[in-house]
């Protein structure tokens, strides 16, 4: 089974799918599934801050760094 959500932004709408090759020669249904009406600018928000919680840990304060081209090529 393949299943991929899209949000169209427009009337028209090319879908394009990777299918198996072993479905090649077989019939193949889509269905198009109405569902629930959001705000799609919402969800992505809401995407992108889940995450970059992941990151929160990660995170370096680098606003006080120089970067020293000198000394970052100096081989001795």
């Amino acid at each position: 089974m393949i299943q991929q959500i899209i949000y169209p932004q427009s009337k028209n709408f090319t879908l394009q799918l990777e299918i198996p090759e072993n479905w090649i020669g077989k019939k193949i249904t889509v269905l198009c599934d109405e569902g629930n009406n959001f705000d799609i600018t919402e969800n992505k928000l809401s995407f992108k801050k889940s995450i970059s919680s992941i990151f929160d840990d990660c995170r370096i304060d680098l606003k006080n760094f120089k970067f020293n081209r000198d000394e970052a090529n100096s081989y001795e």
